[in-house]
């Protein structure tokens, strides 16, 4: 199930907060929980009923891992030598979790890769991947790790199982930690609707929806048919495409973000926020500070620093910086293309590093410009299918091409548009394709507004103050714009549900 559906919005997400709260407040928290955790497990099996089986044996699993590992007949296997049996325990479950997310996520990727050195070219049926499986996974190793750090552990087989699985954050996250999201669950306070959470939660939520079907998904069209077109794209076209991309994918994974926010506020649950403004950064360091940060943060804590991070000398720094990036890109998605994103990005991250030890400074407006440019650059690889597809794009995106735009590319656009929407500034004559205005005018709305973080706490101050009609009036507008855009037309799937 979809956020950005009318049977989500309408009836499954208002339909579980109403009873949960029934629940909660005239028979038990107990009964509550069930009632979210049963809705939850619903949420994830509309998809593919039989991958449920897949996140409930995760959830068991690594419930009984710690329950296991932790006990005192454990550590008497090893002469009670806590330290051995913390490592032991720790290394078998996050093996374990690893090399199941492995199987379903990898094998084709190194099974066509042994193919290829063998000399059979012939491609693989693509295996339909499990749901928000490199999430839970590693939302849960991150859980194991935790309980041998600071000895703590979930008790309540219901509690874990909900901190896994609750639908707001399960299926894209954000990647929360056990201590971030429960004891609110347990909290009294949390045991009734709260006004000010319900407004804020809808606000968000459909601040969320509207960056998803009236900007992310209409600007997916014009992407689709460039990178399904490439060799039809001229200098111009290019970079509408590129550009547009880099648009589209904030656009959506943000608006995925508040709309999970959102809805967990409706719960009186607040979630860690994943987003801040990333492409205001100045410097790619800066930018995976603002971009995914609970991801970024999982990598620093659980790979990084493990490593040794950046007090094991300066050539084991950058090798970890290096890994670590790697290791991004291949948990983004099983290919090539994924593995240069990453191990790019690491190096970008390295140079920029070394920059900033020499104590030399751009001014903000080229150090911003360079950041910008080098992530468009960088997404190409990310959403292209081969490495040969993305230097043909990249290399049109740096002039190497002889015309400005093309009309081949022009008609493709053209005949995948049935209705007047846009205009172009590329030719003389009214059509109906994006222009090039239209990704820039997108991002200095980016660049100038303010971000979904910053509108939440302008929303909270403004209640219950003269501000507020001004603040709701806006939020119901793009409310009914977002609800009238995914009633007249189907939402594509959100980006990072392939992850």
């Amino acid at each position: 199930m979809q956020f950005n559906t009318p049977l989500y919005i309408i009836g499954f997400l208002p339909t579980v907060c109403f009873v949960f709260f029934i629940l909660k407040s005239r028979f038990s928290h107990s009964a509550a929980l069930v009632w979210l955790l049963s809705s939850s497990l619903f949420f994830y099996a509309y998809r593919n009923p039989y991958h449920i089986f897949l996140l409930t044996s995760s959830i068991g699993f690594n419930y009984l891992l710690t329950k296991i590992f932790l006990s005192e007949s454990f550590s008497e296997v090893f002469n009670n030598n806590k330290k051995t049996s913390q490592t032991v325990a720790i290394s078998i479950g996050i093996a374990t979790n690893l090399i199941i997310l492995a199987c379903f996520k990898y094998w084709n990727f190194f099974k066509t890769e042994i193919l290829l050195v063998q000399g059979n070219t012939e491609p693989l049926q693509n295996a339909i991947l499990p749901l928000a499986i490199s999430f839970f996974t590693f939302q849960q190793i991150a859980y194991l790790v935790d309980c041998f750090r600071d000895k703590r552990q979930e008790k309540d087989f219901l509690n874990y199982a909900l901190f896994v699985s609750f639908f707001p954050q399960l299926v894209s996250g954000p990647i929360v930690h056990h201590s971030e999201m429960m004891p609110q669950f347990a909290d009294k306070k949390n045991s009734h609707p709260n006004t000010i959470n319900i407004v804020l939660g809808i606000s968000i939520f459909f601040i969320g929806l509207f960056k998803k079907s009236v900007i992310a998904d209409p600007i997916a069209n014009v992407v689709d048919i460039g990178f399904n077109n490439i060799d039809h794209l001229g200098f111009i076209d290019a970079w509408v495409v590129t550009l547009g991309f880099t648009l589209q994918i904030y656009y959506d994974f943000s608006g995925y973000t508040d709309m999970a926010c959102g809805a967990a506020l409706l719960f009186n649950i607040s979630l860690p926020r994943n987003f801040n403004s990333p492409y205001k950064a100045l410097s790619i360091r800066d930018f995976w500070k603002r971009w995914h940060m609970t991801l970024s943060r999982w990598f620093e804590n659980y790979l990084y620093i493990p490593l040794g991070g950046s007090k094991s000398g300066i050539s084991r720094t950058y090798i970890n910086i290096l890994l670590t990036f790697l290791l991004s890109g291949l948990w983004h998605g099983a290919g090539w293309t994924f593995v240069f994103w990453g191990v790019l990005h690491g190096t970008a991250v390295s140079i920029n590093r070394i920059w900033s030890n020499t104590g030399l400074r751009m001014p903000k407006a080229l150090a911003w410009l360079l950041t910008f440019i080098t992530l468009n650059i960088l997404w190409v690889l990310f959403r292209s299918d081969s490495i040969s597809e993305s230097m043909v794009l990249i290399t049109k995106l740096l002039g190497s091409y002889e015309s400005s735009y093309s009309s081949e590319f022009l008609n493709l656009l053209r005949s995948n548009f049935e209705y007047s929407y846009y205009y172009t500034s590329l030719t003389t004559e009214k059509t109906n394709i994006i222009p090039i205005e239209i990704p820039i005018v997108i991002g200095l709305i980016g660049l100038l507004f303010k971000n979904s973080n910053q509108l939440e706490n302008y929303i909270r101050n403004s209640f219950n103050k003269k501000t507020s009609i001004i603040t709701f009036s806006f939020i119901g507008t793009i409310a009914g714009i977002s609800i009238y855009k995914i009633l007249s037309t189907s939402g594509n799937e959100f980006i990072y549900f392939n992850f």
